[in-house]
């Protein structure tokens, strides 16, 4: 079974953030549950009045709030019971954009290796990157992997290794382009919805 956690506390830097970004994140597992084979259960950990009062049938709460985010995680994972074979994934609101099938594709990696996260295929080939001093690379960029957090996965036990920086981690392609993350209302693209819209019924988003 594959055990998601969507954790949720309120934004001191973007009030009302989660209930604007929920939806994405709903209707995003609602597609991989309904085309995923094996058996998944969602769990939503914090602050349940900061979602949307209506959420799909048979998803559970998890209600804390342990001063940290890892906190909530951890004491999320040690409310559910778990098998062999199980594993957890992390969806967070703040990191709307997820291609379709990306759920199986990160739990298989995360059984494979013990944990896995997400990334973009960013393309720079066109750009140089310029330092704060002004002074730029002499060649332009290339292709960057760049980590997205737009899902973690482990093994149950094992949360400490997805979040731990220094350590190798099973690597999934999420999408071609630059990582969303929204935090502050300035983060959120004009076009996050269409965005959406095509990783979801398109394609993958990993054409170049």
């Amino acid at each position: 079974m594959i055990h998601v956690l969507i954790t949720v506390k309120p934004s001191t830097r973007y009030p009302g953030k989660n209930a604007r970004l929920a939806g994405y994140t709903v209707a995003w597992l609602a597609w991989e549950i309904l085309h995923t084979e094996e058996a998944v259960q969602v769990y939503t950990v914090g602050a349940r009045q900061e979602l949307p009062r209506d959420l799909p049938p048979g998803w559970h709460h998890i209600g804390c709030s342990t001063g940290s985010h890892r906190g909530d995680i951890e004491h999320a994972e040690a409310q559910i019971v778990t098998a062999p074979g199980d594993v957890m994934i992390l969806a967070q609101l703040t990191q709307p954009l997820r291609r379709r099938g990306l759920l199986a594709d990160v739990a298989e990696m995360a059984r494979w290796h013990g944990c896995a996260v997400t990334a973009c295929d960013f393309r720079r080939d066109e750009w140089r990157a310029l330092s704060y001093s002004g002074a730029w690379n002499a060649h332009k960029g290339g292709r960057e992997v760049l980590h997205d957090g737009a899902l973690y996965g482990w093994q149950p036990g094992k949360v400490g290794m997805v979040f731990d920086a220094t350590r190798d981690h099973g690597v999934v392609l999420n999408y071609a382009g630059a990582p969303v993350d929204i935090d502050t209302p300035g983060d959120e693209p004009l076009a996050l919805s269409a965005h959406f819209a095509a990783l979801l019924f398109q394609d993958y988003g990993l054409n170049p």
